[in-house]
């Protein structure tokens, strides 16, 4: 029998189809309790077997939930092989979240919070029409930015602007150092705001 595409195997899947999801948990299932069990094994939590088969059926549960919700919100930015594990090793973070209400003490946590938002301003929750339009030119720009990174350089900012994910949570998402995320986050500002500089020197 012949397989079906990853970009068919999720389209079948969004469609209702239980072939489709039978071929999906047939093709991914061992990968993704290979990367829990990675994640338990290389993390400092308590584990037990239960703990790697429940990640494992929420994972699944995950891609259904809400209509499919998940499924339907990947745009292939990255392939589908990264977006799995991306998604598993968010699931173990957050099962473990929840079991024992925090990974990091709260100190720490509220150092890394400030950290983040160093610099930031609040944004206006009432923005009028020009606000907008230059909120609508900044996100443009940052797209743009994006587009042209390396993959993992690239989820990296995906989770921090878009997912509003910590310098933390990054690094242990994509298994890199928290000071390499703050030094890919720092490159992608300042080349966000020299291009929003020249775009203003052009336009004067």
């Amino acid at each position: 029998m012949k397989k079906n595409s990853d970009k068919d195997l999720i389209a079948g899947c969004m469609a209702g189809s239980a072939a489709a999801w039978e071929e999906f948990v047939d093709r991914w299932g061992e990968y993704i309790y290979s990367i829990i069990q990675q994640s338990l094994r290389s993390s400092n939590w308590a584990y037990s077997q239960e703990d790697a088969e429940d990640i494992l059926s929420q994972v699944f549960i995950s891609f259904l939930d809400n209509q499919k919700q998940l499924l339907r919100n990947f745009k292939w930015r990255c392939s589908l092989k990264t977006w799995i594990w991306i998604v598993t090793r968010k699931t173990v973070i957050r099962y473990f979240r929840k079991k024992r209400w925090k990974t990091v003490p709260i100190v720490e946590a509220a150092e890394e919070d400030s950290e983040d938002q160093e610099g930031m301003i609040a944004p206006d929750r009432n923005p009028g029409p020009l606000e907008q339009a230059e909120q609508k030119e900044k996100e443009e720009i940052l797209k743009e930015i994006i587009d042209q990174l390396p993959e993992r350089d690239r989820l990296a900012l995906t989770f921090y602007f878009y997912d509003e994910a910590s310098h933390a949570e990054i690094a242990e998402i994509l298994g890199i150092k928290p000071h390499y995320v703050g030094t890919i986050i720092f490159r992608a500002k300042k080349l966000l705001e020299g291009k929003i500089a020249g775009k203003i020197k052009k336009n004067e």
